[in-house]
């Protein structure tokens, strides 16, 4: 608060409409007359002290401010009852003709929040009309902020006043210049074709919901009741192997079988009734891929050479599987970690189902990533699709690299690799969502990949698995998925893709881009989730830290040391 405003006794007060500097000063009782119009005046109780530039910025309340005619334009903001102000004042609650004034007592306080406005006589200009006057008390040579509306009516109701004043202002108030860092905003995911809600202001609110119990500390080497560590029996009464390295089976419990059937009857003669009611055969077989003989590893914590092997494991297995069931179309290979997630089993693992169709998610972004081939032109100096066309992932990756290069500090990237960049996604879902893209030249899906391309990927992965464990120093459960093209049929031809795939997309594999998405649930700690509940489920997706925060804290915490194991990379 200004010195000595706090003192101020009611005075006469002129206002000069050319002042556009906005001031608020302490709890005073004044009596003010414009006098530009003659007959508004205002009677101002309790405001905050503070005072800002047209601009919104900051300034002192210690040195007047000196009349200018190159003032500046000013900045629009409303008092109203239902408005909100900003720059940290007070709302109007009260807008009342001065010839009522006499049903108040002359020194009324308003309550905390309260701000009385008093006008008379008819007006110049359009009803109601707000003027930004910066007032110089003749006596004190003091600031103080005064919104006077200008009534062309004063003889309404003051009910009728206020109803008015917020009917107007909500159709003529300006808004604020958008700020990410607290103003909610949606963002475009490209590839899946919907929106995500970002609430950054709600990072404030308190939380009273479930809290997760932590993932255990530690683990042993090797758990006799494990299913997965080598020469157990597994849940199905099967022996798993004394395995060295990976290790790959069918899934014991698999989602889906490998049977062919004949497709159903249509459910009626009518078409309409029967497009409510389809049915297709799905056949597909489900294989588990443990990571490691060791019960206590997980990617975060395996060297670069132990991912890497894991990496061969994916890829072999795409091939083969296409080779050995000509009817699979896609493979979907995916890692749950923690039960946050529902894993069961904390021996590090993931899965791969191979399907007779592709997915629906899959195949949104591979309409996406065609579409965009389709509607833009090559970016210089951004790699394309094999075909010539721009790539959507290639030109974000791209994009996003550049951004890094020139602002580090506000960037959304958390690690960048030779051949591959892991960023949180400017549409990311989750609170500390990764993407991570081959960025240097197209690579339609794992098949592809060269052995240094290999090599980086694992290192890729270690680098955000890491990362994510030490943010929060636990073992972070997260789910993680690879998108890529469908499967291929032979080694000679890479870009020949089943026909059946997708009838309408030619050679998906021409448009699709590998990339990898982790998933992970962990909001403000270890032990506190983010649910996809309410809003999410009715609505579309929201997320509350921005994307650029959480990379920002992603990249604060060593991609390189293990906040468990210290400089020394476990040896598999």
């Amino acid at each position: 608060m200004a010195p000595g405003f706090e003192r101020y006794e009611p005075g006469h007060w002129t206002v000069d409409p050319t002042f556009y500097h906005i001031v608020a000063s302490g709890t005073f009782l004044d009596q003010i007359e414009d006098t530009s119009y003659k007959s508004t005046f205002a009677r101002v109780v309790r405001l905050e002290a503070s005072c800002f530039l047209a601009d919104g910025t900051p300034c002192s309340l210690e040195t007047p401010v000196v009349p200018s005619s190159e003032a500046p334009a000013p900045k629009p903001w409303v008092c109203t009852p239902r408005h909100a102000s900003v720059l940290g004042g007070y709302r109007a609650s009260h807008f009342i003709p001065e010839s009522r004034i006499g049903k108040r007592k002359r020194g009324h306080e308003a309550e905390e929040a309260e701000m009385l406005h008093y006008s008379h006589g008819p007006q110049v200009g359009p009803r109601p009309r707000l003027r930004k006057s910066l007032g110089e008390n003749e006596r004190k040579k003091g600031f103080g902020l005064l919104w006077l509306p200008l009534l062309d009516d004063s003889d309404q109701e003051p009910d009728k006043l206020r109803e008015d004043m917020a009917t107007e202002a909500a159709t003529t108030t300006t808004p604020e210049a958008f700020d990410p860092l607290n103003h909610s905003h949606r963002r475009w995911n490209p590839l899946k074709r919907e929106w995500v809600l970002c609430s950054p202001h709600r990072t404030k609110r308190p939380w009273q919901g479930a809290v997760e119990p932590p993932q255990l500390a530690s683990l042993p080497e090797y758990d006799e009741k494990c299913y997965l560590c080598p020469g157990n029996e597994r849940a199905g009464g099967e022996q798993t192997e004394k395995y060295e390295g990976t290790f790959v089976f069918e899934n014991d419990f698999a989602a889906l079988l490998p049977q062919q059937v004949t497709p159903p009857a249509p459910a009626s003669s009518d078409a309409a009734v029967a497009s409510l009611f389809q049915t297709e055969p799905a056949r597909g077989k489900c294989y588990v891929i443990c990571f490691s003989p060791r019960h206590d590893l997980t990617v975060a914590e395996m060297s670069d050479e132990g991912v890497e092997r894991v990496v061969e494991t994916w890829i072999k297995l795409y091939k083969d599987v296409a080779v050995e069931n000509p009817w699979i179309k896609y493979m979907q290979i995916f890692e749950n970690k923690g039960p946050m997630m529902g894993c069961s089993n904390p021996h590090p693992h993931g899965q791969a189902w191979s399907l007779s169709y592709v997915p629906t998610i899959p195949t949104t972004i591979v309409h996406a990533q065609r579409d965009y081939a389709h509607a833009y032109e090559p970016t210089e100096g951004v790699p394309t699709l094999t075909n010539g066309l721009p790539s959507l992932l290639l030109t974000y990756a791209s994009t996003e690299l550049a951004l890094h290069r020139s602002a580090p500090d506000s960037s959304r990237v958390v690690h960048v690799g030779a051949h591959f960049v892991a960023m949180v996604p400017y549409w990311a879902a989750w609170p500390f969502e990764v993407l991570v893209i081959p960025h240097r030249r197209h690579v339609p899906s794992i098949a592809y990949l060269t052995a240094e391309e290999r090599l980086d990927f694992a290192r890729t992965l270690t680098s955000v698995g890491r990362r994510y464990d030490n943010l929060f120093e636990c073992s972070f459960a997260y789910s993680m998925g690879l998108y890529q093209a469908p499967v291929y049929r032979s080694d000679a031809d890479l870009s020949a893709r089943d026909a059946r795939v997708a009838e309408t997309d030619g050679n998906v594999a021409a448009y699709t881009h590998l990339h990898v998405g982790f998933y992970p649930p962990l909001l403000r700690s270890s032990t506190v989730k983010k649910y996809l509940v309410g809003f999410e489920l009715f609505a579309e997706t929201q997320r509350d830290i921005t994307p650029e925060q959480a990379a920002q804290r992603l990249r604060a915490n060593s991609e390189e040391v293990h906040y468990k194991r210290g400089a020394a990379v476990a040896k598999e």
